[in-house]
């Protein structure tokens, strides 16, 4: 495709420089753009500023922009005719290419920008190719429109401002380093846009704007990223991407899928008030600190939605909310995680225990978590039938005045009184008694009636086993 436009600059006259010329006076390209000509530079070294409005060009009446708007009129913007080629060269001076009309091909590739660079509020109607590209001061994109562009293996060591751009075709940001802050506030990224193993030293700014297709795999943010009130109309990939501070994206309308498969986030995660189709967090890795806020969901509305995660990785990140534990304890069961469902459910209502203000509902949760574990755990029916078992083996020694013995009645009569209180409770026949049914007996007439409260806890607990047991092994 580089050739293709290589041979379209030969219908132009090619202002080029000989190989033993290295440096270039920005007045010459200023001169062959005022004339039309097309610019080929390799390997040159450009002293001086690029600035358009000290040259006579064709200047056309555009409609009102916001850009326009913001600056209190509306206006008129330079149109350039020129193809313009530069590359593996350095541009010494400020480039001012603002409120312009590029019809042809803008190419600047392995070219390191030493002044501040300005393209605002520009049309490019064609090509516009700043790979490898370094930008040491400002870099000005914003408000201006794109077609084809590529801004691969580019660094941003300033400030890069792109906010209200209007990307049409697919952008390539794959590679890229911005060291200084990244302004894509109300962007419009209308096709494929790539920022695939991109590096964001500052906290990059996406607010409000919109998305097709994106990709940010591998991508590292090390101060966090700011997604909120955007809007993602296709899919939003995040695969292996590190946060190292707080992502935003509150607000944030995911249409179909947003992935963060195994994705780091060494900070919070902030998704209150997002709504989405599908939210895959599937191998994503919290650090200790981290927190999940998904307050005021949106996504809870509709049961096709669906969050891919294992309900271990975000147990002790996830910030309270009934609404939100109730709809992920529905997602699990609806993706067949099961196990996932009942410890949800266990920990939404441990956590709802101790936020109780009420005496008497906070009395039947406590006895629902010891009695089986809000239905969902065997372990503390298992639990309670022991302690159960030990309470009333020590209420029938201290009755039996167990204290009073010699040392080996002491030890048989602790034998026989665990036993008979173990009998009692599973309710087994006397039969079973290890003792003889005549101490069972003598036992059954001294403690009657304690035998029978006894007895009555363990059907009580018995019934609750095996309603835990079906709700854990019947799964539908």
């Amino acid at each position: 495709m580089i050739i293709i436009e290589f041979l379209i600059f030969l219908q132009y006259n090619v202002v080029a420089l000989e190989e033993q010329s290295q440096i270039v006076d920005a007045r010459q390209i200023l001169g062959a753009i005022g004339r039309g000509e097309a610019i080929f530079l390799n390997n040159v070294y450009v002293q001086g500023n690029l600035d358009l409005s000290g040259i006579n060009l064709v200047k056309k009446e555009v409609p009102s922009t916001e850009f326009i708007e913001y600056l209190g009129g509306r206006g008129s913007m330079r149109v350039v005719n020129s193809s313009i080629l530069i590359e593996n060269s350095t541009i010494n001076g400020n480039i001012y290419f603002n409120n312009t009309i590029f019809d042809k091909n803008i190419y600047f590739e392995n070219t390191k920008f030493n002044g501040s660079t300005d393209f605002s509020n520009s049309y490019f109607n064609d090509l516009a190719f700043f790979r490898s590209t370094e930008y040491r001061q400002d870099a000005h994109f914003n408000f201006s429109h794109f077609n084809r562009t590529d801004f691969r293996y580019s660094v941003f060591n300033k400030n890069a401002f792109f906010e209200y751009a209007e990307l049409n075709d697919n952008v390539n940001f794959d590679w890229a380093n911005f060291k200084g802050n990244a302004n894509f506030n109300n962007t419009r990224f209308r096709k494929e846009a790539g920022f695939w193993n991109s590096t964001f030293l500052r906290r990059p700014y996406f607010i409000s704007s919109s998305f097709s297709f994106v990709d940010f795999g591998y991508s590292t943010f090390n101060k966090g990223a700011d997604f909120s009130l955007s809007s993602f109309n296709d899919e939003g990939r995040f695969w292996w991407s590190k946060f190292n501070d707080t992502a935003y994206f509150g607000g944030t309308d995911f249409k179909t899928l947003i992935g963060f498969y195994y994705a780091e986030f060494n900070r919070d995660l902030m998704m209150n008030k997002t709504n989405f189709q599908s939210l895959d967090l599937t191998g994503a890795q919290f650090g200790k600190e981290s927190k999940i806020y998904l307050l005021y969901p949106e996504f809870v509305r509709l049961d096709s939605n669906r969050i891919f995660v294992r309900w271990d990785s975000i147990k002790k990140n996830l910030i309270y909310d009934e609404i939100l534990y109730l709809y992920l304890i529905k997602n699990f069961r609806n993706l067949a995680y099961f196990d996932d469902a009942n410890n949800c459910y266990y920990q939404y209502r441990s956590e709802n225990q101790e936020r109780e203000q009420d005496p008497l509902n906070k009395f039947f949760d406590i006895l629902a978590f010891a009695s089986c574990g809000y239905g969902v755990s065997i372990f503390n029916t298992i639990i309670s039938s022991i302690g159960i078992i030990v309470f009333f083996w020590v209420y029938f020694c201290i009755r039996s005045r167990v204290d009073r013995l010699d040392w080996n009645d002491f030890i048989l009569k602790l034998k026989e009184l665990f036993s008979f209180s173990t009998i009692i409770l599973i309710s087994a026949p006397s039969d079973f008694y290890p003792f003889g049914k005549k101490k069972y007996t003598k036992y059954i007439n001294q403690y009657n009636k304690e035998a029978n409260l006894e007895r009555l806890i363990g059907w009580s607990l018995f019934i609750l086993l095996i309603n835990t047991l079906s709700r854990i092994m019947i799964r539908y």
